[in-house]
């Protein structure tokens, strides 16, 4: 065969060019969407329960449950006299993520501020904060405003892991049979091995 010859591709057959611009164009597809500013505030309002991430006296994070309540674009919050107060006292830069799905798709909200205790009556009646209910029955005699320096969010069509992998990926398998848990161990949870790194 001459060096400038071409071998015959097969009728119906991809290259594999054509494979990773599709596979690719899959990806584009289903890595979701930013979400506009008013967005995020009306899925955030729409919610009562988030993820509050603090640092400790240490400079490492946390991440505390936390119910809330919004009012004037500020989240409102209530919280006990221990260690999250501290922390919001002493280093008052925060994160605050909320997260749902709907029929379609799944989202996740960010907001990054500054946390401040509030003691004056007339803003605590405005807020509401008062009457935001937690899940822990512990007294919760303070209240603390984030002022939110930026908000941003996307969101993720519901089957966009699934859609983005090739044909017979292991997303289409069934999960790996669980091995069973020795004496005193708790069940393993079913999982996939992590993807090989590119």
């Amino acid at each position: 065969m001459s060096d400038d010859a071409v071998s015959p591709q097969r009728d119906g057959a991809q290259r594999p060019s054509d494979r990773t611009a599709s596979q690719s164009q899959r990806m584009a597809d289903n890595s979701g969407s930013k979400l506009t500013t008013a967005e995020c505030w009306h899925l955030v309002e729409s919610r009562n329960l988030a993820r509050l991430a603090v640092i400790r006296a240490d400079g490492t994070p946390d991440l505390f449950p936390i119910n809330y309540t919004v009012h004037a674009g500020n989240v409102y919050m209530r919280t006990g006299s221990g260690g999250k107060l501290r922390n919001l006292t002493a280093h008052p830069a925060v994160a605050f993520e909320v997260d749902g799905v709907d029929d379609t798709h799944h989202w996740s909200v960010v907001i990054r501020g500054t946390a401040t205790e509030i003691q004056i009556d007339s803003e605590v009646a405005a807020s509401g904060v008062r009457a935001v209910s937690t899940a822990d029955p512990a007294h919760k005699p303070h209240f603390v405003r984030l002022n939110a320096t930026s908000i941003t969010g996307r969101r993720f069509p519901k089957d966009a892991r699934r859609a983005a992998a090739p044909p017979g990926a292991r997303h289409d398998a069934p999960l790996p049979p669980v091995p069973p848990a020795g004496p005193g161990k708790p069940q393993p949870i079913p999982h996939f091995p992590p993807p090989p790194s590119s």
